[in-house]
C-alpha cells in the first residue's frame, strides 16, 4: 500500500521552492524518526541516520517525483540510510540481525506507517463532519490540553458534563473512522 502525504504537503510544480522543501521536511520529521527507530532499534547512530536522511532529502529534492508522497520517499530514503549504517556495524563486527529479518522489520514499518497515515486522515475528516461545539471541546482537551473542570467553568458547564460530551464525540468518532477506513 502506498504511504499518502496530507496533498498540502504534495509537490505540483516541477521544482519546490527551499521554503517548500524545508517545510515538509520539517513536517515528516517525528515520523522519520519514529521509523528509522522502528528499523534500526535504538542506538547511538540514529541521529547520525536522521541528518543523513535530511541531508539527502535536502539536496536531491529535485529527484522527488511530482504528485507522489513527500513521506513515502522520505522513508525511502531513511531505509537505505539505515542499510548503510547496518553495513558498518558489520564490518566492524558488531552484531546484527539477518538482512531478511531487518527488511520484514522495514517492510512492516512502513505498512504500520501507512496504517496510521489512512487512521489519521479518516479522523481528520470525521472531525471535520462534527458539530462546532463538538470540534470545540474535542479541540480543549486534545489540542489544548485543558483540565475538564477548567473548560467546564469556563463554558458554564458541569465538568461531568463536559466528560460525557467528550464520550458521546468520541464514540461517534470511533464509529465514522471505522467506516471510513472499510471505504
Amino acid at each position: 500500500m502506498a504511504m499518502e502525504l496530507h496533498p498540502k504537503h504534495r509537490q505540483t510544480t516541477p521544482s519546490a521552492s527551499s521554503e517548500q522543501v524545508e517545510q515538509w521536511i520539517a513536517d515528516i520529521q517525528p515520523d522519520v524518526r519514529a521509523y528509522i527507530i522502528s528499523i534500526n532499534g535504538t542506538g547511538e547512530d540514529i541521529e547520525d541516520i536522521i541528518q543523513e536522511t535530511n541531508i539527502f532529502l535536502w539536496q536531491r529534492h529535485s529527484e522527488f517525483k511530482p504528485g507522489t508522497s513527500f513521506k513515502a520517499w522520505a522513508f525511502r530514503v531513511a531505509y537505505f540510510k539505515t542499510m548503510a549504517h547496518r553495513r558498518d556495524r558489520i564490518r566492524r563486527g558488531e552484531v546484527v540481525f539477518d538482512e531478511a529479518i531487518f527488511q520484514r522489520i522495514a517492510s512492516r514499518a512502513e505498512e504500520t506507517f501507512s496504517q496510521q497515515n489512512d487512521t489519521l486522515t479518516a479522523l481528520r475528516h470525521c472531525v471535520s463532519l462534527l458539530k462546532q461545539e463538538e470540534q470545540s471541546i474535542i479541540s480543549e482537551k486534545y489540542i489544548k490540553q485543558r483540565s475538564l473542570k477548567e473548560f467546564a467553568k469556563e463554558i458554564g458547564k458541569s465538568a461531568d458534563s463536559i466528560h460525557k460530551s467528550i464520550s458521546r464525540v468520541r464514540v461517534k468518532l470511533a464509529h465514522c473512522i471505522k467506516e471510513q477506513l472499510n471505504k
